[in-house]
């Protein structure tokens, strides 16, 4: 777990590009729906609601949900 209270400031700025160059990594593989359901998704919202935000259907949503899980699979 990340604690600011007991990192140093280099510590900090190191968290922080390792952070950045992890989303960089991971939004690199995905399209730009799939960032957009992955962006939701991380926000903790409902299928039904992702889908209806992007004007799709529950199907839809859980589709690329596992395009993106495998994805991410073969990143690690």
């Amino acid at each position: 777990v990340h604690s600011t209270l007991a990192n140093s400031p280099e510590d900090e700025y190191l968290y922080m590009e390792s952070s950045s160059q992890l989303h960089d990594t991971i939004f690199s593989v995905l399209s730009t729906y799939e960032a957009q359901v992955f962006g939701m998704y991380l926000a903790e919202m409902p299928y039904s609601l992702i889908a209806s935000r992007l004007g799709k259907d529950i199907k839809s949503i859980d589709n690329a949900i596992q395009r993106i899980k495998n994805k991410l699979k073969k990143l690690v």
